[in-house]
């Protein structure tokens, strides 16, 4: 396991961070979803990503971006928040299992009890099943 502290740091995303992030979003769909999802499904998906989505600028008040930054300065991972969710949680395959979805994770969770909130919600992919439930979340509906 990589030395957390010393390989990445968390900070707020900016602006120009948006072409990077849908990248690892995509990055991350077609890889690391094709453990809950077929090869056409995880296509279909990034397919429908588009660089409007991460405009950082125009967050809603309450969202959150925060990116998870490599040494050399590479964006490899994301997490997009409210004190009631988390919309994305993402992370390149070459930087997955690291910890830095947990990290960020937690730094959503404690802007969220800060902000007053008794629950999260989020809407998880098949692919992801398995990280929210080590860290506690429980399906309470599934949608097709």
């Amino acid at each position: 396991m990589t030395d957390f502290s010393s390989s990445y740091r968390i900070r707020d995303a900016v602006p120009t961070d948006a072409a990077k992030i849908l990248d690892v979003h995509r990055q991350s769909i077609l890889s690391l979803g094709l453990s809950g999802y077929s090869e056409n499904e995880t296509e279909s998906w990034a397919a429908g990503l588009v660089p409007e989505g991460y405009g950082i600028d125009t967050l809603a008040s309450g969202h959150v971006m925060e990116v998870a930054q490599f040494t050399n300065g590479e964006i490899v991972a994301f997490c997009h928040s409210t004190p009631f969710e988390i919309r994305a949680l993402f992370v390149l395959p070459d930087h997955s299992r690291r910890g830095l979805a947990s990290k960020l994770l937690q730094n959503a969770e404690f802007r969220s009890r800060r902000a007053g909130s008794q629950k999260i919600e989020i809407d998880a992919a098949l692919s992801g099943q398995y990280f929210w439930k080590h860290h506690g979340f429980v399906v309470d509906r599934e949608i097709d």
